[in-house]
């Protein structure tokens, strides 16, 4: 345990100005120094460094060990919908789009709402989100970053939505679902105001309403798309 942690030490006193290189073997020490903080902070960034480069079996290790780590008296639900997310996204760019719905739902579950489950519920959501888009589109309302609605938490549940919406088109769900988890993810982008995410999401929108005829829309939702890209 000491030559672990003199040798955690030294990489940090050494690397102070940019450990970025150095997250997996200060996990790595850290986990055989006995330190829990340390090994849990450096474990989710090697799992964040891995998924950002395309490493996504090495991601998926990282935060299964994190999720393993985590202290259960010290959990934060927050943290732990991030790291969920994080595993959804890796196993989605693996092709195990099952084992990525199945996190991607705990992580929306957590960081806004659950996914409708029942035909009615998703009608009644379905509804719901429509309304709210509509009234966006009738008074025009300009896009302003809603410093209430910024954060980490926000942009992981617009990612999360935007990638729920490519599986359950892959996985040929029916329309109702496909098009709540699509206006859903949209409604909540548009809170947060500009971003690469909600162009993403105004692209998967126009998709979505050529597929179902609406051809006047989707040219809209296509503009829209590249005017914020």
């Amino acid at each position: 345990q000491p030559i672990h942690r003199g040798v955690a030490e030294w990489h940090e006193r050494t690397f102070g100005t940019d450990l970025t290189p150095y997250f997996g073997l200060l996990a790595f020490h850290w986990a055989r120094g006995s330190d829990h903080a340390k090994t849990l902070e450096y474990t989710e960034k090697a799992g964040q460094q891995a998924l950002r480069r395309g490493a996504f079996l090495e991601a998926l290790r990282f935060f299964t060990e994190a999720m393993e780590l985590e202290d259960a008296e010290q959990r934060s639900p927050a943290r732990r919908a991030r790291w969920e997310k994080a595993i959804g996204t890796a196993h989605y760019f693996l092709g195990n789009f099952q084992k990525s719905r199945d996190h991607l739902e705990r992580a929306v579950a957590v960081l806004d709402r659950s996914v409708p489950r029942s035909s009615l519920a998703v009608q009644r959501a379905l509804l719901w989100e429509t309304a709210v888009q509509a009234a966006h589109r009738l008074f025009r309302l300009r896009l302003r970053r809603d410093p209430l609605a910024a954060g980490e938490a926000l942009a992981d549940a617009i990612d999360s939505y935007k990638i729920l919406g490519q599986i359950y088109y892959l996985d040929g769900d029916p329309a109702p679902q496909l098009v709540y988890l699509t206006l859903r993810g949209l409604n909540v982008a548009e809170r947060a105001g500009p971003s690469p995410d909600l162009a993403r999401l105004l692209t998967s929108t126009g998709t979505l309403m050529g597929l179902l005829g609406r051809h006047q829309w989707a040219d809209w939702y296509t503009a829209r798309a590249i005017e914020m890209a």
